[in-house]
């Protein structure tokens, strides 16, 4: 715990700057404010009946919580980082490939391909692997790139030492999860999330015991994390360094905190706090797998208290 916290304190001692973060809080109290009164994901952009219109809506709604605060950061620190074509071209794949996965819907035709009935559990499960190929398509681009900068392929370093000092994190996560399942109601009806997916009708239907599917729907959802953490942190944070600075940690919080506004308040606040700090720590280690391991202990420990409360 102590290697984070240096970690933590000499990225904030050396790149701290009080315009920055202040424009950055009040630009994340702009986008929740707007999301949460309007409900703007669920209500609006996920009703839109056409795709096109859906890709082009979620382009843009992943792409100006970024953008917007990479502005005053470049402005601010009169950079010359727009002027790097390489920047706009990751900037302009990347969220084309977030903006095509979330409007994607692919359930009438994986239940017709696939003839499962009921299809909703197979679905739920098989969509997050999917996940994982959607958000390879900037990392295989890039990478004959990326790969004299970054060293390993996007954070995917073995060396599992690196892992250890999260541990101690995990444990006040599960604190923090504990208290908030027992106090949020909105956790309370979100969670389980496996209750949502018709397993326990499948598993009668089909003959199975529920200890299976319950196992097959947990698994896919905590590889779900390797997917978040590749393109989150192994490719916005340890490639956009290069050519941003390490202020890129703030814009990649904003964009990270919208993809969590179909989501109760409280997992939304609490992904700016964490994508914050794994951020810092995966520009200090050049490593995901300490993030991949934190964010499906603390999804791991959702889902538990979820069952148990």
């Amino acid at each position: 715990m102590r290697t984070l916290i240096s970690y933590l304190r000499n990225y904030i001692r050396d790149h701290f700057n009080g315009p920055i973060y202040l424009f950055t809080a009040l630009w994340l109290v702009a986008i929740f404010t707007i999301n949460y009164t309007f409900d703007f994901e669920d209500s609006i952009i996920d009703t839109i009946p056409n795709y096109r219109a859906r890709v082009i809506s979620y382009f843009f709604f992943h792409a100006i919580p970024f953008v917007v605060p990479a502005v005053f950061i470049v402005r601010f620190q009169k950079s010359d980082v727009f002027q790097n074509r390489t920047f706009w071209l990751k900037v302009l794949v990347a969220f084309t490939v977030l903006a095509l996965y979330r409007s994607l819907h692919m359930y009438t035709w994986f239940c017709e391909w696939t003839d499962f009935s009921p299809c909703r559990y197979p679905y739920s499960v098989f969509r997050r692997f999917v996940r994982l190929l959607f958000f390879l398509i900037p990392l295989l681009m890039f990478y004959p790139i990326d790969r004299n900068f970054i060293g390993s392929f996007y954070g995917l370093d073995f060396r599992f030492k690196s892992i250890r000092p999260y541990i101690p994190m995990i444990a006040i996560m599960a604190v923090i999860v504990l208290i908030a399942s027992i106090f949020s109601a909105d956790l309370q009806r979100y969670y389980p999330l496996y209750f949502k997916s018709g397993g326990s009708n499948f598993a009668i239907i089909h003959g199975l015991p529920e200890w299976l599917t319950v196992l097959m729907y947990e698994a896919s959802y905590l590889f779900n994390f390797v997917s978040i953490e590749f393109f989150f942190r192994g490719f916005f944070i340890l490639t956009f360094v290069r050519i941003f600075g390490p202020q890129i940690v703030l814009p990649v919080v904003c964009v990270y905190a919208s993809i969590h506004f179909g989501k109760p308040f409280l997992e939304s606040l609490g992904s700016v706090f964490g994508g914050y700090i794994l951020g810092v720590l995966t520009y200090k280690t050049k490593n995901i797998w300490g993030g991949v391991v934190v964010h499906a202990g603390t999804a791991l420990f959702m889902e538990l208290f979820a069952w148990l409360i």
